[in-house]
């Protein structure tokens, strides 16, 4: 119908880059210093797209009609969570953009937090399954975010003299403060704590864990 059709072209772009800035990327190839800023720009203004479909998205869910058009749709969700981990990849490198791009993650979080938990009965292991190795990405995705909020908290725990004299937790002290930096919002860590603890057991629990002290 006109409502999935509509769904599928936008979210498309969340995962897949319009031709018209293929274009451009492709003009921005090289090294020099011209190309690396033609790349930027061209990188922002593919963020800035993806935020304003992640808005009106958002828009769309708030009407119950259309929350269920969009669970309902076979690639929405997997789409929302493949642009929600590219993107916290992207914000660590600390690229000129990076408000947008946690802008992008604050709205990703918020929209599949409301979509999971008004709507009980989704299956994110099977939403997921469309995209290889889905379901274990939006795990790692959800775990990361998780991971430093809980960084976060430590960190302020910790002694000046002990952070200086451990070059491990400066490290992680880094990484956290440019998520921060980056304006991903406590809001949405917390949300991302309530998501990650719907999608493992307790055995990957422990084992994120490990991999996320």
């Amino acid at each position: 119908d006109v409502s999935a059709g509509l769904l599928d072209r936008m979210s498309y772009l969340l995962t897949e880059v319009p031709s018209s800035l293929q274009i451009k990327m492709s003009g921005s190839a090289g090294k020099h210093k011209g190309a690396f800023k033609g790349k930027q720009r061209t990188s922002q203004e593919l963020a800035r797209l993806r935020l304003q479909i992640l808005t009106t998205l958002r828009d769309f869910s708030m009407v119950p009609a259309g929350a269920r058009h969009i669970v309902e749709h076979k690639m929405v969700i997997a789409r929302i969570a493949t642009c929600l981990s590219s993107t916290l990849d992207a914000l660590y490198g600390y690229p000129a953009h990076h408000r947008v791009l946690a802008a992008i993650i604050n709205m990703s979080v918020s929209l599949l937090h409301y979509l999971i938990f008004a709507f009980m009965t989704l299956d994110m292991r099977q939403k997921l399954s469309v995209v290889r190795g889905g379901f274990g990405r939006y795990q790692l995705t959800m775990a990361r975010i998780n991971a430093a909020e809980r960084s976060i908290g430590s960190a302020e725990e910790d002694s000046q003299e002990t952070r200086a004299s451990n070059a491990g937790d400066k490290e992680r002290e880094v990484e956290v403060r440019n998520v921060l930096l980056g304006g991903v919002k406590e809001q949405t860590m917390d949300m991302a704590q309530r998501l990650l603890e719907e999608c493992v057991t307790m055995e990957e629990g422990e084992e994120m864990e490990a991999v996320f002290p």
